[in-house]
């Protein structure tokens, strides 16, 4: 697209009042652009003649300024995360072209100047106790192993995460099971969850899986299992490794 187009659609994107607005200029107005060559508008498809965005393409550096215009502007109605994934359903897909300069396009700062987070009592409990089993996994297998560190990088950048400015301005944190919690946002609802690692042979040519009860069993059907004494890939007495991941 040329300079001239895409100025025109960041305009029509920075003027919208409302999210139906917003939609608009950002599906109806990229398509009636891309669509204007070949004598054609987007209101020109229908339910019985839908118009396939696959058909279409635009260059990767294009693509992002135009999407972060657009998620930029729906800051101001919380829905940044919610339209965001939207435009990868509904817009053209993207080629990289090296020749292409990135747009120059002014963005201004819709979010609210104050956002709100609420956590429930229990939530701050369970916080507390994820805190506590990173501590006791550095204790007890060392900073700088893959059990520390695995679990300490999941649960942080999920910890962050309820800071983010692009999910609402109203965050709800409530426990949602052991070392996990339920994060609902204005346009978004998630769970951050604590995954434990199996304890499990550690013969390769084992697949012998531990319960907690120290008991062995196998993890599937056919799974091969050597008669001899298992050794746990961590100690039942050790704190168990594992680290979170997001839900939606």
């Amino acid at each position: 697209m040329t300079d001239t187009e895409i100025g025109a659609l960041a305009e029509g994107i920075a003027n919208a009042t409302s999210m139906p607005e917003l939609l608009s200029a950002a599906v109806r107005g990229l398509f009636d652009t891309l669509l204007a060559d070949h004598g054609r508008r987007f209101d020109d498809f229908d339910h019985d003649h839908p118009l396939d965005p696959r058909h279409f393409a635009i260059p990767s550096i294009q693509w992002q300024a135009l999407a972060g215009a657009v998620t930029s502007r729906a800051d101001q109605w919380s829905a940044a995360t919610t339209i965001g994934l939207e435009l990868v359903n509904i817009w053209p897909s993207t080629f990289d072209d090296p020749a292409v300069p990135e747009p120059q396009l002014t963005v201004i700062d819709h979010r609210p100047h104050q956002f709100h987070i609420h956590v429930s009592r229990d939530a701050a409990d369970e916080i507390a106790k994820c805190e506590d089993h990173l501590s006791s996994l550095a204790d007890y297998y060392g900073r700088t192993s893959t059990h520390y560190l695995d679990a300490m990088r999941s649960w942080h950048a999920l910890l962050v995460g309820l800071f983010a400015t692009r999910h609402g301005t109203d965050t709800t944190v409530t426990r949602d099971g052991r070392l996990s919690l339920l994060v609902n946002c204005d346009h978004l609802t998630y769970a951050a969850v604590f995954h434990g690692w199996h304890r499990k042979c550690t013969d390769p040519a084992c697949h012998a899986t531990a319960s907690n009860d120290g008991s062995w069993r196998k993890p599937y059907d056919n799974a091969p299992i050597l008669d001899h004494a298992h050794t746990p890939s961590h100690p039942f007495d050790a704190p168990q490794p594992g680290d979170w991941s997001f839900h939606s």
